[in-house]
């Protein structure tokens, strides 16, 4: 069990202003896609859409703004900005920055498009909430949820069911798995299936779970 960008080298893709790495996707009939993102610093991405895409974009290391309809957003650690469809929106960073990207339903390249000219509209506040994000099924347990703890976490019964990924955003802990132990800290990401796993907090952990049925 190790950090998931560590182990899956192979997966990396270059992308506009660094390097992404997708963990859960369409292929997976997964209910969203999940990417880890690392963009260089003094770097831009492309102005863009989707027509029937939510992404939640969820920071955890860098500065930098995220552009929403030409609206300027001061990124923060651990900000999340929920962007509905048909929304403008990209990012510009002034040093190294990493971040967590969600789609619901997962990205599909047929269902984004690149703007050139300028596309006002509303800006997006940032939902830095603790709760759910966005809820994947008709099971409550089957959804994008945002958790702090001061002591420790277990899945429990019904999240067992699904694939499970542990995305942190603030603090630093531990995850138990069965015999071994594996230190966390902002911008790790780890998976699991069968597993019984357990979070530990040292102080204070905040993390993404995402719980999703995958093929």
């Amino acid at each position: 069990m190790k950090n998931y960008i560590d182990t899956h080298q192979e997966k990396i893709i270059d992308t506009p202003g660094g390097k992404l790495c997708q963990v859960i996707g369409k292929d997976n009939k997964a209910s969203c896609s999940v990417a880890l993102v690392n963009m260089d610093a003094k770097s831009k991405g492309i102005k863009h859409f989707h027509d029937n895409i939510t992404e939640i974009y969820i920071f955890t290391i860098g500065d930098g703004s995220i552009f929403i309809n030409e609206n300027e957003n001061i990124i923060n650690d651990g900000d999340c900005f929920i962007i509905s469809p048909n929304t403008s929106h990209y990012i510009e960073t002034k040093t190294n920055m990493s971040f967590l990207c969600i789609c619901t339903p997962p990205w599909e390249e047929q269902h984004e498009f690149e703007i050139n000219e300028i596309h006002t509209g509303k800006n997006i506040l940032k939902n830095n909430s603790e709760g759910i994000l966005q809820i994947l099924g008709n099971d409550t347990d089957h959804n994008i949820k945002r958790i702090k703890i001061t002591d420790k976490f277990t899945p429990n019964y019904n999240m067992k069911k699904y694939t499970r990924i542990f995305y942190i955003i603030n603090g630093n802990g531990i995850i138990k798995n069965n015999e071994e132990v594996v230190n966390i800290g902002p911008n790790d990401c780890l998976k699991f299936d069968l597993e019984n796993e357990t979070v530990v907090a040292n102080k204070e952990l905040e993390f993404i779970l995402i719980c999703d049925k995958i093929v």
